[in-house]
């Protein structure tokens, strides 16, 4: 499997989409996800840190466009931190 990727079901299962991959959330609160695929609805997103700090993460979705939002206080000191995170959805 790719680094970033996705798995398209077809027609028998409704044109449903899975969609994978790592993206980095620089020094903001929030940031976008670019998925490999264009879908025209996000059904269901999860994103996890990938990298050493452990940080808690929350997905909006609106649509086709998820966002991924870091806690600025989980941080010792009260900074936003670059974020690597790994990510997952399922679409259509």
């Amino acid at each position: 499997m790719a680094q970033n990727g996705y798995i398209q079901f077809g027609p028998n299962f409704g044109g449903l989409i899975v969609q994978w991959g790592n993206e980095t959330i620089p020094t903001v609160l929030s940031a976008a996800i670019n998925l490999p695929v264009s879908v025209t609805t996000i059904y269901s997103a999860l994103a996890i840190d990938g990298g050493a700090g452990a940080y808690s993460l929350g997905v909006t979705i609106n649509g086709a466009t998820a966002t991924v939002y870091q806690n600025a206080r989980q941080n010792p000191d009260n900074l936003i931190a670059e974020i690597y995170f790994r990510y997952i959805m399922i679409c259509k």
